[in-house]
């Protein structure tokens, strides 16, 4: 794990820069110990993982925090055969593999939405400027200062 401090020199960003990478779920910021903490493997040298920040955008749908999503990216599944979400994305070399991972993701949380009231769905995606066609958690900011702000 690392401390913000160490991902802020890693990523050579200020930590107000990762605190929007966390609030835009690219990064996963840990909580439960009383510090924040990020888990070194969404990392890749000195950048993010893109392949785990591409896969972390479907979790924008729900009002999680980083501890659950953690705790569900790392646990063994039966529906990848044992295997850890993170590890079946690792592994993943087609867009078929990626397109089985990113079910039993939405098959998962749907079902724990449904059960769990305290999981919220957001509109995140989906607002009235915003579509989500491929269903695979496209990106777009909605703001980054300058010219580039919507």
């Amino acid at each position: 794990m690392l401390t913000r401090d160490q991902v802020s020199e890693r990523l050579n960003l200020s930590p107000q820069s990762i605190e929007v990478l966390v609030r835009d779920r690219l990064l996963i910021e840990l909580l439960s110990t009383g510090e924040r903490l990020y888990p070194e493997e969404q990392f890749r040298g000195s950048a993010i993982d893109g392949e785990l920040a591409s896969f972390l955008g479907f979790f924008r749908r729900f009002e999680l925090n980083g501890d659950a999503v953690w705790s569900w990216i790392t646990s063994p599944l039966e529906e990848l055969d044992g295997t850890t979400p993170l590890r079946a994305l690792r592994l993943a070399d087609s867009d078929e593999a990626m397109d089985r991972l990113r079910f039993v993701a939405t098959a998962h949380w749907a079902v724990e939405a449904a059960v769990d009231p305290s999981i919220e769905r957001t509109d995140w995606l989906l607002s009235a400027h915003q579509s989500d066609e491929n269903g695979i958690g496209d990106y777009i900011p909605t703001r980054r200062g300058g010219q580039h702000a919507s």
